[in-house]
């Protein structure tokens, strides 16, 4: 699969979260009358919806063999806490979690998570998981880059329609599931460069639901001399490769991270070199 990557980061604003608390109590004055916003309605949207704008972006990547009918996503979603009041519409309340079938992307990743602002009309706008989906942008099989049609995506449903339950109970991760985001951490350890002028400090991805991604600037004496951009699945280890100037030796390098995926355990880290 071709890297995917990204011209945004995520912002988080201070009233994030006394907005939220507002939302959700809106959304508890409101639960309590009959609303077309209800979970089946959700659920069966978003995967149809979602499926063909996957399918979308497949053509972009140069995927073949993705159809619509070949990923059979199943959704699961709840407004809230699961289970309880899953009707009405309200920004940041809606979660979804969903599974699909696809031989590009690693399955132990799944489900994805989305986050729906869901809307009085029937519409809504769904965040796609990035671990997943990629980011705001991708580079398509021209090397251009194009916007991903699954980052971010807007769906409507029929306020009338099919209000049946899914039957979709089993993709909502365990309260035993790791609940916080997945946090990047340099390993502390005396590098020491091979004949090419190379090391390669290990990182680690902790358990989380989001798993690690972005980039590390490598600084030695002030001066940035490289930069490495990095992915890994939650609960998992890998190696970065930097080259660095052949008179290194004796001195350190600074490792500076920011993460668009997760989080950092400590966003700089100095090294030795030897």
């Amino acid at each position: 699969m071709r890297r995917l990557k990204s011209v945004s980061l995520r912002r988080l604003v201070p009233w994030v979260i006394a907005t939220t608390v507002l939302v959700v109590g809106a959304g508890a004055l409101v639960s309590t009358s009959q609303s077309s916003v209800t979970r089946p309605r959700l659920e069966r949207d978003l995967s149809q919806t979602f499926a063909n704008r996957y399918v979308a972006q497949a053509k972009l990547l140069g995927h073949s063999g993705v159809t619509v009918e070949g990923m059979r996503p199943r959704t699961q979603c709840y407004k809230g806490v699961p289970n309880v009041n899953d009707q009405g519409s309200g920004a940041g309340v809606w979660l979804c979690y969903m599974k699909w079938y696809d031989s590009n992307v690693d399955e132990t990743l799944m489900p994805g998570k989305f986050e729906l602002n869901v809307h009085s009309n029937s519409c809504y706008t769904a965040t796609g998981p990035s671990k997943l989906v990629g980011l705001l942008t991708i580079t398509d099989k021209n090397d251009k880059d194009v916007i991903n049609p699954v980052s971010e995506f807007d769906g409507c449903f029929d306020p009338h329609g099919l209000d049946t339950p899914t039957g979709n109970l089993d993709l909502v991760p365990t309260k035993t599931s790791p609940t916080g985001l997945a946090s990047i951490a340099i390993a502390a350890a005396t590098l020491h460069p091979d004949g090419n002028s190379i090391v390669r400090p290990t990182i680690t991805c902790s358990p989380g639901q989001e798993g690690c991604g972005g980039t590390i600037v490598a600084t030695v004496g002030g001066t940035p001399i490289d930069t490495v951009t990095y992915v890994l699945s939650p609960d998992s280890k890998g190696r970065l490769v930097i080259t660095i100037p052949k008179d290194t030796s004796g001195g350190e390098i600074v490792l500076s991270v920011t993460p668009v995926i997760g989080k950092a355990a400590t966003p700089k880290v100095t090294l030795a070199i030897k």
